[in-house]
């Protein structure tokens, strides 16, 4: 039977785990890295696609509602800018009664227009909630928060 001796066993184990545990940290931290980078590239997603959305609609309803409240070239213009912003991001249904008022903007007819305004801002708020599962939460937070403001 061969003799064991447990310092030199000891000794060698020691070197093995101080050569191996460097490189094991740094596959670790990098992996923890990966996970932190990917979390980022997907708020700044929802930050592109939902924020920026967000304030399009927003200062289309805005520029919607200063358009029929006072009609005059200024809010015209403005309502112009933000109204084929905010058709090329909504979906059909919304389309739909933005076109409709859009057309009783050009035709002068504000009081029939004005009634437009609730159901396209339920069908902005029912898209933008849509955009991503969590997204209905952020949404929500949001609103909250706007409205405690108020």
């Amino acid at each position: 039977m061969p003799k064991i001796d447990t310092t030199m066993d000891l000794a060698i184990i020691v070197v093995l785990v101080s050569l191996l545990s460097p490189s094991l940290t740094a596959f670790i931290n990098n992996r923890f890295l990966l996970k932190v980078k990917k979390l980022e590239q997907s708020q700044k997603i929802y930050k592109i696609h939902v924020l920026h959305k967000r304030e399009i609609f927003e200062n289309y309803l805005s520029a919607l509602n200063k358009c029929i409240l006072h009609a005059n070239v200024e809010n015209l213009s403005y309502y112009g800018k933000y109204y084929s912003l905010a058709y090329i991001y909504s979906d059909d249904s919304a389309r739909k009664i933005m076109s409709e008022a859009n057309s009783l903007i050009q035709s002068s007819d504000y009081k029939i227009a004005v009634k437009h305004i609730d159901t396209i801002s339920i069908e902005i708020n029912e898209q933008l909630k849509n955009m991503f599962p969590q997204g209905k939460q952020k949404l929500n937070k949001l609103n909250m928060k706007s409205m405690n403001m108020d």
